[in-house]
C-alpha cells in the first residue's frame, strides 16, 4: 500500500501560514514605525532638554571650582618672584590648592596653572594621563600664559586625540584653566530612556575653534534627520540633537480591522495545522516512545505495532521490529557466550590449585602411616575433611578475612604432622579487619607453596602474615603481606611471573608454581586489575608476597 508522505502533508500547510505570519508581521510594522517616529520626535526633545540641562550644570560647577581656585590664592604673584625658594612653596602651596580643589567636583579631570616668565607648570588630576597629553596640555598652557590675556570663555580643545572641554583664565604671564574629558562631559547623570538613548545622537560644538564631540551614532546626522538645537555655556557651545527617520509613502487604512482578520485566521489554521501534526506526528511518536521504554524494561518481544498512516512511521515500524529482533539475538549469543567462557576459566583455575592440594595430602598420609603413627593419621585425615569441606565451596567469590585466616590456621596443624617443629608462623592482623571480603583460597595458596618449595625438615622456617588497610590509587584497600625466611624465589621465576601472559595458567615452562599465576588470574578476573598480586626477594634471604584486595570486587561468580 502507498502511504502519503507526512513531509508532502505539512508542507502546503507551512507554505501557507509562512504567507500568513508574512502579512501580520508586515502590517505591525508598518504600524509599530509610524507610531515609533511620533514617540521619537517627542522623546528626542525631551532628551535634548534633559542632556542640556546636565551639561549646564556641570559647566556651572566647574565655574565655581575654577572662580575659587582663580580669587581664593594670592600666591600667583609669587610664581614670577625672583627668589626660587619664594616660587618652590608658592607652587607647592598652588599644588595642594588644586588638589583639594579637584574633590569638588567628580566630573573635572585635571586643574593645569601655568606661568610664563619661569616656565612654571603645574597639574592635578583625577586620573592617569598619558605623558604625551600632558607635554602637550603644558604646550597650550604655557603658550596661552605668554599672550598675557585671552577670553574666559568655554572651549573645546583635542590634545593627543582625546577632546577636552576647558575654560581659562589669563592675566598677566599666569594661566589657570580647568579640563573636562569628552567621556565625562557628555555622560549624564540622569538615567534616559532605552529609546532616547538608541535615536537620538547629540553633537556638541564649539563657536569659537569648531571642534565638536559626538554622543550617539554619527550616522544618524544626515539631511534626513529630526533637528534640534540650543546653546549652553554663554551661547559659546552649541547643543544639536538628531533624530533619524525614514519618511513613510504608505499609510495601511482601517489596520486595526485588518489586523484583527488576519490574526483570527492565522489562529484558526493553526488549530487545524496542529491537529495534522499531532494526528501524523505526535501521536506515532508517542507509541513509538513507549514502546521504546517498554524495551528498556526488559519487554523484548512484544513487536512495535502503532497503525501508522504515513510512509516513513510504517517504514520506522518495519525497520524497528527488524532490529530489535537482531539485537535480541545477538544478545542471547552474548550472553551464552560470556557464560561459557566464565565457567571455563572457573573450571581451569580450580583444577590448577586442588591438585596440589590432595596430592600432598596423600603423600602426607602415606607416610605418616608408613611409621605406623595412627594417632596422628586419624587427626590429620579430620582436618583434612574439614579442609576439603572449604575448598569444594570455593570459585569466584569472597569470603570475610576471618574465615579464610581460621582455615590457614587449620592447613598449619595439618602440615605441623608432616613437617613438626620444621615452620614458626605468625598472622600479624586487626581484629576490625576480620569481616573484610577476599577472595577464597587466595592465602591458603601461597601457604601451600610455601610447604611445596621452602619447608625442609633440616630447618626451621618462619613464616609471616600481615593484614592492615593501605592507600592504592586513591582507595582504601586491604593489603595482605606473607614473608619467610628461606631462600627466596628463583630469578627465573620472578622474571617468567612478571612477563607472564595475562591468558596463560603456567608460570615456568616446567608446569612448576602454577598457584602463583593462578592468585593473579583470580585478582584479574574479579577485580580487572593486571597489579594486585606481587612477588618479590627479600634481604638477606627469604620472600615476599604483596596482595591488594579493594573494598568491591567487579566480577563474582
Amino acid at each position: 500500500m502507498n502511504y502519503p508522505s507526512i513531509s508532502k502533508k505539512t508542507f502546503f500547510l507551512l507554505i501557507f501560514q509562512v504567507i500568513l505570519l508574512l502579512s501580520v508581521l508586515t502590517s505591525y510594522i508598518v504600524y509599530s514605525y509610524n507610531s515609533y517616529i511620533q514617540g521619537i520626535k517627542q522623546t528626542a526633545d525631551n532628551y535634548l532638554k534633559l542632556y542640556t540641562k546636565d551639561l549646564q550644570s556641570k559647566i556651572n560647577n566647574a565655574d565655581k571650582v575654577l572662580e575659587r581656585i582663580a580669587y581664593d590664592s594670592t600666591d600667583y604673584l609669587i610664581l614670577q618672584s625672583e627668589k626660587p625658594e619664594e616660587r618652590y612653596y608658592a607652587s607647592a602651596r598652588i599644588k595642594q590648592l588644586l588638589t583639594t580643589s579637584l574633590a569638588f567636583d567628580e566630573a573635572i579631570d585635571f586643574i593645569v596653572v601655568g606661568e610664563s616668565i619661569y616656565k612654571t607648570f603645574l597639574m592635578a588630576e583625577t586620573s592617569g594621563t598619558s605623558y604625551s597629553t600632558k607635554e602637550d596640555i603644558k604646550e597650550f598652557i604655557l603658550s596661552a600664559a605668554d599672550q598675557q590675556r585671552i577670553k574666559s570663555v568655554w572651549n573645546i580643545k583635542n590634545f593627543n586625540g582625546t577632546e577636552y572641554v576647558y575654560k581659562m583664565f589669563v592675566w598677566q604671564g599666569r594661566a589657570i584653566s580647568i579640563f573636562i574629558s569628552a567621556e565625562k562631559f557628555i555622560e549624564i547623570d540622569e538615567n534616559p530612556s532605552d529609546q532616547e538613548i538608541s535615536s537620538t545622537t547629540v553633537l556638541i560644538q564649539s563657536c569659537i575653534s569648531g571642534e565638536t564631540i559626538i554622543k550617539g551614532s554619527p550616522e544618524n546626522i544626515n539631511n534626513k534627520s529630526i533637528k534640534y538645537e540650543t546653546y549652553i555655556a554663554s551661547d559659546n557651545i552649541r547643543v544639536t540633537a538628531y533624530t533619524s527617520h525614514k519618511a513613510i509613502s504608505l499609510q495601511i487604512m482601517s489596520f486595526g480591522y485588518i489586523l484583527l482578520l488576519i490574526i483570527i485566521i492565522a489562529t484558526s489554521y493553526a488549530f487545524v495545522m496542529m491537529h495534522s501534526i499531532d494526528k501524523n506526528v505526535l501521536k506515532p511518536l508517542i507509541v513509538i516512545n513507549d514502546h521504546i521504554i517498554s524495551i528498556q524494561n526488559g519487554n523484548y518481544n512484544k513487536p512495535l505495532k502503532g497503525n501508522f498512516n504515513t510512509r516513513e512511521f510504517v517504514t520506522i515500524e518495519t525497520s524497528f521490529n527488524s532490529m530489535i529482533e537482531q539485537i535480541l539475538n545477538l544478545k542471547i549469543e552474548g550472553y551464552e557466550r560470556q557464560l561459557e567462557l566464565n565457567q571455563s576459566e572457573l573450571r581451569a583455575i580450580k583444577l590448577q590449585i586442588r591438585p596440589h592440594f590432595f596430592l600432598n595430602a596423600l603423600t602426607t598420609i602415606s607416610s605418616l602411616s608408613k611409621q605406623h603413627n595412627d594417632a596422628a593419621v586419624e587427626k590429620y585425615i579430620q582436618t583434612l575433611s574439614e579442609n576439603i569441606r572449604y575448598m569444594f565451596k570455593s570459585g569466584l567469590h569472597t569470603v570475610s578475612l576471618q574465615e579464610e585466616l581460621s582455615f590457614v590456621e587449620s592447613y598449619f596443624e595439618m602440615q605441623e604432622l608432616k613437617y613438626p617443629d620444621c615452620v614458626f608462623h605468625f598472622v600479624e592482623c586487626n581484629e576490625a579487619l576480620y569481616q573484610y571480603q577476599i577472595p577464597q583460597m587466595i592465602i591458603h595458596t601461597i601457604i601451600e607453596n610455601e610447604y611445596k618449595y621452602a619447608v625442609s625438615v633440616d630447618s626451621m622456617l618462619t613464616i609471616i602474615i600481615r593484614c592492615s588497610l593501605q592507600n592504592y590509587n586513591g582507595r582504601n584497600c586491604l593489603c595482605i603481606e606473607i614473608e619467610d625466611d628461606g631462600k627466596g624465589y628463583p630469578q627465573n621465576v620472578i622474571d617468567s611471573f612478571e612477563n607472564s601472559d595475562n591468558n596463560s595458567h603456567t608460570v615456568t615452562n616446567d608446569g612448576k608454581r602454577v598457584g602463583l599465576l593462578s592468585i593473579k588470574k583470580i585478582m584479574k578476573i574479579m577485580y580487572e586489575d593486571d597489579d594486585l598480586f606481587t612477588i618479590s626477594n627479600i634481604s638477606p634471604h627469604g620472600c615476599h608476597n604483596k596482595i591488594i584486595i579493594p573494598e568491591k570486587p567487579v566480577n563474582v561468580i
